[in-house]
């Protein structure tokens, strides 16, 4: 090997090594962007209503914001081509959504006067699926030094169930249900030079929208239902 060809390969080598070690996003700094946002500990909030219930089975003791993992990494080597992929997926607390979901449940409620369809009597609410979950996603692309990269956060497509009970006021179970809302959450793109704790932050204030608008859906279903 010539030394123009052997100093070609090297700057081909240190290029490849750059990309592959910087560019991936740790399972650490995923949850400290998620940290940063909520917090350290995440309490489960309690809603003041006198006709409406909300619990979840999917509340745990945990208090941790986030729990992320790296899922996949891929290198494919060609002679002047190579592609790297990798992820880092994320679970976010489930008493994130659920206080999101319950804040934004209880005031449209009230606002809608859905106690006047209960007539006296009580909503129980159980959440028992949330949209929980999304992957950071790097897809590079390396031809004869030139790269290009699709850098985007994907959902993991959850839909929200959520189980509901009416009682009387006095005491008797008068109707019950399950509400399915599908998950509005959407792929976000990252824009030049956007960093990822910045894209992380759009992403997750999309999420917070998008989980109060199902709150909003479901009473208005329930309106209907009751």
């Amino acid at each position: 090997m010539s030394y123009r060809s052997y100093n070609k390969f090297t700057v081909a080598l240190f290029f490849i090594l750059l990309i592959t070690t910087t560019g991936c996003i740790s399972e650490k700094k995923m949850n400290r962007y998620v940290t940063s946002r909520y917090g350290k500990n995440i309490d489960l909030k309690k809603i003041k209503s006198d006709y409406i219930t909300i619990t979840s089975p999917l509340n745990t003791e945990s208090t941790v914001p986030s729990q992320s993992v790296k899922k996949t990494k891929k290198v494919l080597p060609f002679i002047i081509y190579i592609r790297i992929y990798y992820q880092t997926s994320c679970t976010l607390n489930p008493r994130i959504p659920i206080n999101q979901f319950s804040t934004a449940f209880s005031s449209y409620a009230n606002t809608k006067k859905l106690n006047g369809k209960l007539n006296g009597g009580k909503l129980e609410l159980s959440i028992d699926k949330v949209p929980l979950s999304f992957s950071y996603n790097d897809d590079t692309h390396i031809l004869l030094l030139v790269h290009w990269s699709k850098i985007y956060l994907l959902p993991q497509n959850e839909e929200m169930t959520i189980s509901y009970k009416e009682t009387g006021s006095n005491g008797v179970e008068t109707k019950k249900g399950v509400i399915t809302l599908p998950d509005p959450n959407k792929i976000k793109v990252t824009r030049y030079y956007q960093s990822v704790r910045n894209a992380t932050s759009e992403y997750l204030t999309q999420y917070e929208e998008n989980i109060k608008a199902m709150a909003r859906s479901a009473v208005d279903q329930l309106m209907t239902a009751l």
